[in-house]
């Protein structure tokens, strides 16, 4: 958690109202179908959306992608690191850059429903006392599906905010809608972590008294990756039991 808050000037803070974060390494396949999620995003239309591309010294050719869309739309930052790092690291390094008022990670295989950003931010903007917010997503296993095909698909319904429900499982999915001033009281993603440092920022957010709120409603398409590093522990973790 070494990479501090962005301090720029006072002009440009807040110029957006969301900050998408999307991290990418060994994700080419997926880059342009994320990246035309974002620009297809309500929130974008209206010139309120921030893509911020952090690309982890990824092999592949993301950054020709990326660049492409950077030539045809406006608000996309892309910053290329000198080595592969986690992918906390990578985010804090998009909070860093940011200048949303709110934050969330777009993962580079998921997709967003055209207008959760912006639902998502007017439920922020009218409720001051609420820091975070989350809602129910489609699961398939299918690469780059849509949420318009006829592949299976199956929903994951997330519980009301109980913060003792996180010694569980991340209940409130893998990609809260974050106010950007709660990274400042309670610190930034743990970069040691591979896995699970969603979680742990989540344990901190609670403890400091942060309050985040389920919406009655599907936010995204989540693609169950079977090469996920998640996934990965998963199956580890079985085999070690039984």
């Amino acid at each position: 958690m070494n990479i501090s808050l962005r301090a720029g000037r006072k002009e440009e803070l807040n110029k957006y109202l969301v900050s998408a974060i999307v991290s990418t390494y060994n994700a080419e396949r997926f880059i342009h179908g994320r990246l035309q999620n974002l620009i297809d995003q309500t929130l974008y239309k209206k010139n309120r959306l921030e893509i911020i591309v952090i690309d982890s010294n990824s092999p592949q050719n993301e950054k020709q992608i990326v660049d492409e869309f950077k030539s045809k739309f406006d608000h996309i930052v892309y910053l290329r690191t000198s080595e592969r790092e986690t992918v906390y690291k990578a985010w804090n390094r998009g909070i860093q850059l940011s200048r949303g008022k709110y934050i969330i990670n777009a993962n580079a295989d998921d997709r967003f429903t055209m207008d959760a950003l912006d639902c998502m931010a007017d439920i922020l903007d009218t409720n001051p006392d609420l820091d975070a917010l989350y809602g129910d997503w489609l699961i398939t296993e299918t690469e780059n599906d849509t949420f318009e095909s006829e592949t299976k698909k199956i929903i994951c319904s997330y519980p009301e905010f109980f913060p003792p429900l996180f010694f569980y499982y991340q209940i409130t999915s893998h990609a809260v809608f974050i106010r950007k001033e709660v990274f400042g009281q309670i610190g930034l993603y743990n970069e040691k972590f591979k896995i699970f440092g969603d979680r742990e920022l989540m344990h901190r957010f609670s403890i400091h008294g942060c309050k985040a709120k389920i919406i009655s409603r599907l936010v995204g398409l989540y693609l169950q990756n079977p090469t996920g590093l998640e996934r990965l522990y998963n199956e580890i973790k079985q085999k070690r039991i039984f």
